[in-house]
């Protein structure tokens, strides 16, 4: 540390000029001692500047940068940082750090002194987060219902027994696959495995006709006789657990059902997604409708009605259409994709925004089922190819 000092100092000062020869002393400083020490000798680079290092001829050099400035008597700049890849990685890291720094900004050359202890610290930080994140992830690895992020959000008065946030938990769009077991298709797998290993093992092929009573003759060693036993009991032992997990899957998912159907009856909540990101929300069914009602009730958003003109848009599309397939810019089979039957109004609901004090409503409207889904469904698939494209002439 006192050998930087110094360097430093003489870097910034220059060498005195004005030397008073002193008595020795055992109060002299460092610094004077190591300016007057032959191990010491200036290197002049492109700049004016004078840089003093350390030189020991006989200590082997072992850093690229010092081969290089040694070689060539050329400081070490960010042009020509490739000769860092001939030191160990830890190091090059450290003065390409150094580099960057120097180069985007000369005002900041004495922060380079101090990257070792930057770099510490930002370790130290860096080791704290991941051994937090360890321990919560070991913590959920060892019961697998625990859960960081609660998806269910339950804002209502009803409170979730521990069947029904199970059967909640993995959200409205779960799907609960099939569980029985496909014998068919594990036997002809097997079979097929079988052959793949020791080749055609019969007087035909597969794709060969046979007659139905014709008896198929196996050409089989007795070692292979004997491997064709074992799998077969390893297959049947496979059917057998599988059958008993089908069955248990099959349990869980009844009673899954069974609590989602008695969740869905229950006309005091309502039970939605949140408005940004996946999960549940579940709001009482009084307070969801009264806040849609204030929604509207704007009446810079929405009018009241006297009748419902569905029907008249509905037939006046059909007329539209009808047109525009006589002339030929419809063909026979988008005229009948396009053709709208048995329309309905638009429906509209509310996503609750749960990142906001008070859980307000962001208003959605649904066209499926209107008298202009379907049309604009076909237009969504003509202008489809069109949206890959980054250049269009119209």
């Amino acid at each position: 540390k006192t050998v930087r000092q110094a360097c430093r100092r003489l870097k910034e000062h220059g060498a005195p000029t004005n030397i008073t020869t002193i008595e020795p002393s055992q109060n002299l400083r460092r610094s004077a001692r190591i300016a007057e020490n032959k191990k010491f000798q200036i290197y002049y680079g492109e700049s004016d500047t004078s840089d003093y290092e350390e030189v020991n001829p006989e200590k082997t050099i072992t850093s690229a940068i010092q081969r290089h400035i040694t070689s060539t008597n050329h400081k070490m700049d960010w042009i020509n940082w490739s000769i860092l890849d001939r030191d160990n990685h830890p190091y090059r890291l450290l003065v390409k750090e150094s580099l960057a720094i120097t180069e985007n900004s000369p005002s900041l050359n004495r922060t380079t002194r101090s990257i070792p202890l930057v770099s510490k610290k930002w370790n130290v930080t860096h080791n704290r987060k991941l051994e937090s994140l360890r321990t919560e992830y070991n913590r959920t690895q060892e019961d697998p219902h625990i859960s960081s992020i609660d998806p269910i959000k339950n804002y209502s008065k009803r409170k979730l027994t521990t069947k029904e946030h199970s059967a909640l938990v993995n959200g409205l769009d779960y799907v609960y696959h099939n569980p029985s077991f496909n014998e068919k298709d594990f036997i002809s797998n097997v079979e097929t495995f079988f052959v793949t290993l020791l080749g055609r093992c019969t007087d035909k092929y597969d794709w060969e006709e046979k007659e139905l009573d014709e008896n198929i003759t196996y050409n089989l060693t007795p070692e292979q006789l004997q491997y064709a036993a074992k799998l077969r009991s390893i297959s049947d032992r496979f059917k057998r657990n599988a059958a008993k997990e089908c069955n248990l899957k099959t349990k869980i998912h009844k009673e899954s059902k069974l609590v989602l159907r008695e969740l869905a009856q229950d006309k005091s909540i309502y039970i939605t997604r949140p408005d940004k990101g996946k999960g549940i929300v579940i709001l009482d069914h009084d307070e969801y409708v009264n806040k849609m009602l204030e929604i509207l009730n704007d009446p810079l958003t929405f009018k009241t009605l006297d009748h419902d003109p569905t029907i008249k848009k509905e037939n006046k599309l059909r007329g539209t259409l009808l047109k525009m397939k006589k002339r030929g810019f419809l063909s026979e089979a988008e005229y009948k994709q396009a053709f709208p039957v048995g329309s309905h109004c638009a429906r509209i609901y509310g996503l609750p925004k749960i990142h906001k004090s008070g859980i307000p409503l962001r208003p959605v409207m649904s066209t499926i089922g209107s008298y202009n889904y379907r049309l604009a469904k076909l237009l969504a698939n003509k202008l489809q190819p069109l949206r890959k494209r980054w250049f269009l002439l119209m």
